[in-house]
């Protein structure tokens, strides 16, 4: 008999994740994201992103340079894991008010803002996509129980 792997997330429906940015958790009313866990693939890409990361810390210009292609990485991953955003907005320094529904638009509209800001938001959520991703179906369970629902 065949090797059968089992998809531990299910059909990996979206689940709520409430950022920890500030005090947005202690907010009566804080913005929540609903993500989807990654592949392995966006998984990998996300682990060689932070190698890069470190090598240029440590001043290496041949990481700086390759990190320069992976910038983009994040963002993708959090355009196709965020499918809803809720109760976020921010006004982008070219005074344009954004409201995102989405992770493209999220990604967008924090481009546009606060460089602290968006760092900021764009890191924790996207240690919570990999870190649901490489939790088991049980953890993953109560993950989504202790978050607001929709």
């Amino acid at each position: 008999m065949a090797r059968e792997v089992k998809n531990t997330v299910g059909n990996n429906e979206p689940f709520p994740y409430v950022p920890d940015v500030d005090d947005n958790r202690d907010d009566p009313d804080p913005f929540v994201v609903w993500i989807t866990c990654a592949s392995h693939a966006e998984i990998a890409a996300q682990d060689e992103s932070q190698l890069m990361q470190s090598m240029r810390a440590k001043g290496d210009k041949g990481a700086m340079r390759a990190l320069k292609s992976l910038t983009g990485r994040r963002d993708k991953l959090l355009a196709a894991r965020v499918t809803k955003v809720q109760g976020y907005a921010t006004t982008g320094l070219d005074g344009v008010r954004r409201v995102p529904e989405d992770g493209e638009a999220l990604v967008e509209a924090l481009d546009a803002g606060s460089a602290n800001e968006a760092e900021a938001v764009k890191s924790d959520i996207e240690a919570a996509i990999l870190d649901a991703s490489k939790a088991s179906e049980g953890l993953l369970g109560n993950f989504s129980k202790s978050q607001p629902s929709s």
